[in-house]
């Protein structure tokens, strides 16, 4: 009994001795992961210590009537030497690197969104940024110019360069007047009418380029169909090189206005409003009187 619990002792020590043995072992053995190695340092496909700079030549640029232009260069180097013949991507983008369309990339004869061109021996390549005219821009706006090296799989290495786009002020900036302000509803055709102009100017002068929406109201301020303009209900217009977009409306015909008595009258206002992006801006309007 006594020499199978010495046994059992044996067995139950030499156990323990080989665990603490192991763990000590395992525990001397360098982490592959060592803290002074960064993982989230990202990968670059072309090779570690690659870096792509891009600068802008000018970096703040007031917009007009025509487009003006930006140099852009990108310098790809690694550990400081020149990396040639690699393909850069650039295209447009806002502060996030969504894509937008605002300006054009010179390509030969053409301008382009996106645009790819080849590092020289020194590393560097060139672009030339087309920017928009002051009509495509309500107010300073601020793009980016996105330089993409791309690499195997997701991989790649990138640079962003601002531009500041120096747009027009656009407030209060529109009138609108009416050739004749009073007009007969006719018996029959033809319908009496009168030009109706908007003209929009900013700070510096007139605009030119710019979208005018053109719609008929009443004095209450609700849309209404009474007459035309250029013979529908509304109408946008682009203004001309003096500032001005004009629209003819047509009062309606007698029979149109059943609910007025001979010699009455009816207050209509050609209302003529900025229109940018899909949203409105500043307006203004000409009171018309139809009699009957």
């Amino acid at each position: 009994m006594k020499q199978k619990m010495k046994i059992n002792f044996i067995f139950v020590f030499s156990l323990v001795l080989i665990l603490i043995l192991f763990t000590t072992c395992k525990r001397s053995t360098p982490d592959k992961r060592d803290s002074a190695i960064n993982l989230a340092t990202p990968y670059s496909p072309i090779g570690f210590a690659t870096t792509l700079i891009l600068s802008t030549s000018p970096s703040t640029v007031n917009t007009g009537l025509t487009a003006e232009t930006v140099t852009v260069a990108a310098t790809l180097t690694k550990i400081g030497n020149p990396l040639n013949n690699k393909t850069i991507i650039f295209d447009i983008s806002d502060e996030f690197g969504n894509k937008i369309e605002l300006g054009l990339f010179e390509d030969g004869a053409v301008d382009v969104p996106i645009i790819e061109k080849v590092t020289n021996e020194s590393g560097v390549t060139t672009v030339i940024y087309n920017t928009p005219l002051a009509s495509e821009l309500l107010a300073d706006t601020l793009v980016f110019i996105r330089a993409i090296v791309e690499g195997e799989g997701d991989e790649s290495t990138s640079d962003m360069a601002p531009i500041q786009l120096i747009g027009p002020l656009v407030q209060d900036t529109i009138t609108v007047t009416a050739g004749d302000i009073t007009l007969d509803a006719n018996i029959n055709d033809p319908r009496d009418s009168t030009t109706i102009t908007a003209t929009l100017r900013d700070q510096n002068g007139v605009m030119a380029g710019w979208s005018i929406l053109f719609e008929i109201y009443d004095a209450s301020g609700n849309r209404v169909s009474i007459g035309s303009i250029n013979g529908v209900q509304s109408t946008i217009v682009t203004t001309a090189g003096d500032g001005t977009a004009a629209v003819i409306y047509e009062a309606p015909l007698s029979a149109e206005l059943p609910d007025l008595g001979f010699g009455d009258t009816i207050t209509v206002y050609i209302r003529a409003t900025l229109v940018w992006m899909e949203q409105e801006f500043t307006s203004d309007a000409a009171r018309l009187i139809i009699e009957k």
